[in-house]
């Protein structure tokens, strides 16, 4: 005799519930991810700033160099919602913000497989917005600090700014597989 909590109708229920309070959170995190790169910003500006102080103090080049890649770096962690709406703009020609439209749609046979589908593309949209944050970060790494990193390249930085934007718009690029 099955008990009844093991029943698949329950089990499907349960996970979908699961995964519809999960999705009702996660846009609480893009927010969080939005300031804590703010912030970033905000001390890559004030260490440019420093930097040029230096400049002024010892007159070594290299201090500039770093600095302007800073202060470029620190206006991408400033705007980042702008920077990754003219990077879709620019490999999907969609002028739609990647955070704003409805996720999930199509024809599915089944409300539930909707509703996880949606929830599962919020997730893939939230991995790829820490991966595009991630990308800026490392390609700061790559370009003000001397010498670089282990670990630390232009191609990294580049795949997780190209990959966090296309994981941002996962229905885009479905469509353009299509």
């Amino acid at each position: 005799m099955a008990l009844s909590i093991f029943n698949q109708e329950n089990i499907v229920s349960a996970a979908t519930n699961f995964l519809q309070n999960i999705g009702l959170t996660l846009p609480a995190f893009f927010t969080l991810i939005q300031v804590v790169m703010y912030l970033i910003g905000l001390l890559l500006l004030i260490s440019a700033i420093m930097k040029l102080r230096q400049f002024k103090d010892q007159g070594s080049a290299g201090l500039v160099q770093r600095a302007m890649w800073q202060i470029f770096f620190a206006v991408l962690c400033l705007n980042m919602n702008m920077a990754l709406d003219v990077a879709t703009e620019t490999i999907f020609s969609s002028k739609t913000s990647p955070i704003s439209y409805p996720a999930g749609g199509g024809t599915w046979a089944n409300e539930r497989m909707a509703m996880i589908a949606s929830i599962v593309l919020i997730w893939i949209q939230f991995v790829g917005y820490i991966a595009f944050a991630k990308g800026i970060l490392i390609l700061n790494k790559y370009k003000t600090i001397f010498p670089t990193p282990a670990g630390i390249s232009l191609g990294k930085g580049m795949t997780h700014i190209i990959g966090g934007v296309i994981a941002c718009n996962m229905s885009l690029f479905t469509d353009y597989l299509m």
